[in-house]
């Protein structure tokens, strides 16, 4: 099995060329991951001038109400990408796309000239002059998921359930319960020095507004943290928490993402509304947004012209921290790893 090494360099090139994202379309899935065409019903609102006003101190918000029902994280990685390639299949696109993939996979890959801890894995596939990624799980992820502790599945659940109040008036009943398995998707397109992306986004809510469409900016992101409690709690907020918001707004064209800071038994006494474009300006970020897209500039390009180059060959491609390496070879793997044959089929004909 032949390996290709990707070197992982520091950069200090110039911001590259990004054209700003625009939503093909949309789409959601309900609370048994069954795909829907019209996602409406799964698109919140946050009502900012409501919540702003709201005195936390005086009546904190409680994220342990109400029940929450994660979703299959292990049913969640057998999808891969289908739900996107049935955006696609019923929305055949003009012009063709150089890849095909998740907003998440594009977060990690940005992420990586800073990662030292969270190894990726993507399998890998060129198909009609497309190239699509599908996320794998790496065995780091398989034991961070088996030796999760009650508290930290506890705050995950805190998570999905201040999305859940904000997206409410104050006075709605908060004792409902939440499906997370139940999700509303946005279909992107930008093009990061003239290679075309097509990526899938799973979006928080859209701010209160009276106009009947909806824009890459009526979206805003919810997020959940640990009050501060010392400087070094701040420090890795910046360091790392606030790094992963950064890519994961800038790639929708989020604005202002919102955060909820609670503390150790699930209350919120503070939010603090941020500024996606001053993010990289907080006190004590010593990341660079230049570095992160130079990053991805180069690796997609070096993947489109020097790695995948035999169509209908699924190659694995994976970094593993604190390596300084990406790592791809060719797999064995039949396309439908990646690709159904319903898709492929489909596309054929088309």
């Amino acid at each position: 099995m032949k390996s290709t090494y990707i070197p992982v360099p520091p950069s200090s090139s110039s911001f590259p060329s990004f054209k700003r994202p625009s939503i093909l379309g949309s789409y959601g899935q309900n609370e048994q991951r069954e795909w829907i065409e019209d996602p409406s019903s799964y698109l919140k609102t946050f009502d900012a001038r409501n919540w702003f006003r709201q005195s936390l101190n005086k009546k904190p918000l409680d994220l342990n109400r109400g029940k929450v029902i994660l979703k299959d994280e292990n049913h969640s990685a057998r999808e891969g990408i289908t739900s996107l390639l049935e955006w696609l299949r019923r929305n055949p696109q003009t012009n063709c796309p150089d890849f095909v993939l998740f907003r998440g996979v594009l977060t990690m890959l940005m992420k990586t000239p800073y990662e030292r801890r969270e190894p990726w894995c993507y399998s890998v596939v060129k198909y009609r002059d497309t190239i699509y990624l599908k996320a794998e799980e790496t065995e780091y992820a398989r034991n961070q998921k088996d030796r999760v502790s009650p508290f930290i599945q506890k705050t995950m659940e805190w998570g999905y359930k201040f999305e859940h109040i904000l997206s409410q008036t104050s006075d709605s009943n908060m004792d409902n319960v939440i499906n997370t398995n139940e999700e509303y998707d946005s279909v992107y397109r930008t093009e990061l020095e003239g290679m075309a992306i097509i990526y899938g986004a799973e979006m928080d809510a859209i701010f209160k507004s009276q106009k009947p469409e909806v824009n890459v900016e009526d979206f805003v992101e919810f997020k959940t943290s640990k009050e501060f409690q010392n400087d070094r709690n701040y420090q890795n907020f910046v360091k790392y928490k606030v790094l992963k918001w950064w890519c994961q707004s800038f790639l929708v064209g989020i604005t202002t993402i919102v955060c909820g800071f609670r503390d150790d038994d699930g209350f919120v006494r503070r939010i603090e509304d941020f500024s996606v474009r001053d993010i990289p300006k907080l006190e004590g970020v010593t990341w660079k947004p230049n570095v992160c897209m130079g990053f991805l500039k180069n690796l997609l390009k070096t993947l489109k012209n020097d790695i995948i180059l035999t169509p209908n060959i699924v190659y694995n491609v994976s970094f593993d921290p604190p390596g300084s390496n990406i790592n791809t070879y060719e797999t064995d793997l039949d396309i439908s790893h990646v690709l159904p044959s319903w898709y492929t089929e489909n596309t054929t004909k088309s």
